[in-house]
């Protein structure tokens, strides 16, 4: 993400709205969404999920958007979420096949540019 000084005015509300959410949103759903919303909205990205690390050792998707496909599950108004926990070891191997594992397991952020078109 390359940010300018003309996108710190924005920057600045998005975070402060996300300040205020976490202090008086009671809705755990909704307040999840919107810091999933200021992300998405900072960083420019199509698409955004949130996970919930669970005690099976699993990622749980709580919110998956994303605007060109139209997708929208999880959170407060969302359509239900269909996608199955992703596991974080097979057979006693980190799951290194998954995106979102491998960034757990490494506690890296990895940065695809434009999945679409990413092997």
């Amino acid at each position: 993400m390359d940010l300018t000084l003309s996108d710190l005015p924005k920057l600045l509300i998005n975070l402060n709205s996300v300040g205020v959410a976490l202090s008086a949103e009671k809705d755990h759903d909704r307040l999840l969404e919107i810091i999933l919303m200021r992300a998405k909205d900072m960083t420019r990205a199509d698409g955004g999920t949130l996970y919930l690390h669970t005690e099976e050792n699993t990622l749980k998707f709580e919110i998956v958007h994303t605007d060109s496909l139209g997708i929208r599950m999880g959170g407060a108004d969302g359509e239900p979420i269909i996608f199955y926990p992703i596991k974080l070891m097979n057979d006693g191997e980190p799951n290194m096949h998954n995106v979102a594992a491998c960034a757990v397991l490494k506690n890296e952020t990895i940065n695809i540019p434009d999945a679409y078109s990413n092997e």
